[in-house]
């Protein structure tokens, strides 16, 4: 029971309000927190939907509700509030259960905050923060009740903004005279130049705009641009900048399009070849164009004015979606049909040059050819023929073909013969958002522009070189022109028309009808059938080269059918000679006798030609294509005669041929053998060079060799020359130095010899005694030999290895010898 107790129970903080239905008497109380209520069995939570206005069941935690709570930079719309007898609203009290009190239903007041109520059960409150406000914004507000706003407009929150100069920008006076005026649904606009902050009174409300925004954007204008406002009652006000536009309460701005919503638009930039087209809907005065009433048309161009804002008083005349007409470029060698509406007259302007037609008065047509005229003008041209169908189509249903301006709907097509140039230099675009002069496609950088010189401009044939065409004009004047050149047409002018037969043989009943004329290395070929002296026919096909004088160009188109004329001429004068020679001769040289007949007699090699002074053709060169005899038998029997004619040349031809080859190969064996001889000499001839050049060479190097060996022995004889020098002073030094020791060493060897001679025999060496006796007998020639062994020195040595050599040595050392 407890539990149950507690999911009873409301139980509402200080800021929480819930309404409570009775179930038996459908009355709705109202408690405000801070409270607890315990629900009775026949108490029902309630919510209202204030969509609809209508209280519906809910859950007893969905019933809390929070009171509305404004700040004191708010304000609260009470809908439906309670007013007592002195015009008091009557509050619900909070901590307890407010029995249901009387609406005032409709009415609306506004409480400014700081302040928090809770809702009598049917009260819709919204808290809406106070409007603060820009330079460049503006609220809309509309009187709901006149009484209550009269009453209570001094209630009114308004902050005033301060301009530059510091000082408050007053709007007393203005809300002085909007009390007096206050109706009920009227509409009012409260700037952010006047007031920066806002609550409205009792009796008016603030109009949010679609998106619930109360606070709206002004629409701030730059140098150069401008903003349109349209008023209910259809009047367009024009807001040029530098500028803050506040829209008056009735009127709106007009926007670029759907989907940017930008109200602010570029002004056009025209210049000497620009212009806009502009119908006068309203009387007024200008400094530029004076007094203009309405009805009247103004071609505005930049000579005039090179900024042009759009007015009310101005409706601007378009073509498709172009505003501004712009100057067509009319190329060098082209031109086009100006028609003059008032008097109908049609002039030809010629290129080069910028041409600006005023649409007031002038417009620019198209010329329609005939069908058989596209034919001879442009032949082959099926493009230029289904175009001009279409423009006779036209022609015909309209009266005249006016040139549609619009660059969506002019046609882009190649080939044909028609010039149109068109060039834009600049451009006006009611989507511009950029900050600077928007300009045309076209002119982004690099500046480009673009032409498109085809079937809009005047007819112009461009004439070949080698051709020609006569002009004639509706009044009877004709020019020959010759190519290479171009022709532009007045409107009145056409081409003369030439009849040329065609086929072989021509005849006038196979006709083509053509405007030029060739006349230069023009060809014509024609057939002929002539009779022989013999009575035979023969076909002869002959190319007749013509050109025409350029001296008689002025006769060149006064024979209609030239090719006709020149032919029947030749048959004529072919036919005439020809009957006078036999088939064989005719057969055989053809070639000559036309050329004679036609050209005349050849002088120097030179020929003289032909010429037609009718007309001024020449014919300087004629070309046999073929010749062909009627009758099939004599045609055989030449045949047969020509072919024997042609078997004996061939055989003579290849004896002579054999002859030839014989002489050939014989004169080549000579050739050889001289050649082979030639180079056996040739051969023989470098073998003795050859053993000449080896014997002089080896000539050469004995005589080489020869001088070497000299310089050798030269040398070895200088060589032992030196070697019997040193010798000599070698032998010299040394007998002095063995003069020297001999000396020294007479005199000890005298003492020794003796006692030598004895210690050898007592040592029974009686042969080396004998030896020593027979070759030292005396102290002298001992000294001798000593001196030539080498001393004392040299005879130690000699002894070395014997029985002596101890006894030697004991003798010296007796004497105290010493080497």
């Amino acid at each position: 029971m407890a539990d149950n107790a507690r999911e009873n129970d409301l139980i509402l903080a200080p800021n929480e309000y819930a309404y409570i239905s009775d179930t038996n008497s459908g009355r709705i109380n109202l408690v405000v927190g801070p409270t607890k209520y315990t629900l009775g069995n026949t108490d029902q939570p309630m919510k209202l939907d204030e969509r609809n206005g209508k209280f519906l069941k809910c859950q007893l935690s969905d019933s809390v509700q929070l009171l509305p709570t404004a700040d004191e930079r708010s304000y609260i719309v009470l809908q439906n509030p309670a007013i007592d007898q002195n015009g008091e609203i009557i509050l619900p009290k909070t901590g307890t259960t407010n029995n249901p009190a009387d609406l005032n239903h409709g009415q609306t007041v506004i409480l400014e905050g700081p302040r928090t109520l809770a809702l009598w059960p049917g009260q819709i409150a919204q808290v809406i923060p106070g409007h603060q406000l820009r330079s460049n914004q503006y609220l809309i507000t509309r009187v709901l009740n006149a009484k209550a706003a009269k009453e209570n407009y001094e209630k009114a929150t308004v902050e005033l903004a301060h301009g530059k100069d510091g000082e408050k920008k007053s709007t007393e006076s203005n809300q002085k005279d909007n009390v007096k005026d206050f109706v009920t649904g009227q509409l009012n606009i409260i700037k952010g130049t006047d007031v920066s902050f806002y609550i409205p009174p009792t009796g008016i409300e603030v109009v949010p705009d679609r998106e619930g925004n109360f606070v709206r954007d002004a629409v701030t204008v730059e140098r150069l641009e401008y903003a349109v406002l349209i008023d209910e009652s259809g009047d367009k006000r024009y807001a040029y900048g530098p500028d803050v536009v506040f829209p008056k309460p009735t009127e709106t701005f007009v926007e670029r399009s759907k989907t940017s919503h930008n109200r602010v638009f570029k002004c056009m930039e025209l210049n000497h070849l620009m212009g806009v087209y502009v119908k006068v809907i309203a009387p007024y005065k200008d400094e530029v164009y004076g007094e203009q009433e309405q009805g009247d048309e103004l071609f505005i161009t930049g000579k005039d004015q090179r900024i042009y804002y759009p007015r009310a008083e101005h409706s601007i005349i378009k073509y498709g979606k172009q505003v501004i007409h712009y100057a067509v470029q009319i190329g060098k060698g082209e031109a086009r049909y100006i028609l003059d509406k008032e008097t109908g007259e049609v002039k030809t302007v010629v290129g080069e040059c910028m041409y600006l037609a005023d649409p007031r008065k002038e417009v620019f047509v198209k010329r329609a050819l005939t069908e058989k005229e596209v034919g001879l003008m442009f032949p082959n041209n099926t493009e230029a023929m289904q175009y001009n169908q279409i423009l006779n189509n036209q022609v015909s249903q309209d009266g005249y073909h006016e040139v549609d301006m619009s660059a969506n709907k002019r046609r882009n097509v190649a080939g044909g013969g028609y010039s149109r140039s068109t060039v834009r230099l600049g451009g006006w675009n009611e989507d511009s958002v950029d900050d600077a002069l928007d300009r045309n496609d076209n002119f982004t950088p690099p500046r480009t522009i673009s032409l498109n010189s085809k079937y809009d401009g005047a007819v112009r044939v461009n004439i070949w070189p080698g051709y020609a065409v006569q002009v004639v004009s509706k009044t009877g004047e004709r020019e020959v022109v010759v190519g290479p050149q171009a022709v532009i047409l007045d409107y009145d002018q056409s081409l003369e028309t030439l009849s040329l037969s065609k086929g072989r043989p021509k005849s006038t009943h196979n006709i083509k009808q053509d405007v030029y004329l060739r006349v230069k290395n023009n060809t014509v070929i024609d057939q002929i059938t002539v009779e022989t002296a013999d009575l035979v026919n023969v076909n002869v096909q002959l190319a007749y080269r013509v050109n025409f004088d350029e001296d008689a160009k002025d006769r060149w188109f006064n024979v209609e059918n030239y090719v006709q004329f020149l032919s029947d001429h030749l048959r004529s004068v072919i036919r005439n000679f020809i009957k006078k020679i036999g088939v064989d001769e005719f057969y055989s040289n053809s070639i000559d006798i036309i050329r004679d007949i036609v050209l005349g007699k050849a002088v120097d090699g030179t020929r003289p030609g032909n010429v037609f002074e009718a007309n001024g053709m020449i014919i300087y060169d004629v070309e046999v294509l073929n010749v062909e005899i009627s009758d099939e038998k004599i045609a055989q029997m030449l045949l047969n005669s020509q072919h024997n004619t042609v078997a004996r040349t061939l055989k003579l031809s290849e004896v002579s041929a054999d002859l030839l080859a014989t002489k050939q190969i014989e004169e080549a064996k000579r050739i050889k053998i001289n050649e082979e001889r030639e180079t056996a000499a040739n051969m023989e001839k470098a073998e003795a060079n050859a053993a000449q050049a080896k014997y002089e060479a080896k000539h050469d190097e004995i005589k080489a060799e020869a001088i070497r060996q000299d310089e050798l022995d030269e040398i070895v004889e200088r060589k032992l020359a030196r070697r019997k020098a040193h010798n000599d002073e070698y032998i010299r030094v040394e007998a002095e130095n063995a003069k020297i020791v001999t000396e020294a060493v007479v005199s000890r060897l005298g003492a020794v010899s003796d006692k030598l001679i004895a210690a050898i025999k007592a040592g029974n060496n009686a042969e080396i005694a004998k030896m020593l006796a027979e070759n030292l007998p005396e102290a002298t020639g001992t000294i001798g030999f000593l001196s030539e062994k080498g001393g004392i020195g040299g005879l130690l040595k000699l002894v070395e290895g014997t029985p002596l050599a101890k006894t030697f040595q004991d003798a010296l050392a007796d004497d105290k010898f010493d080497d």
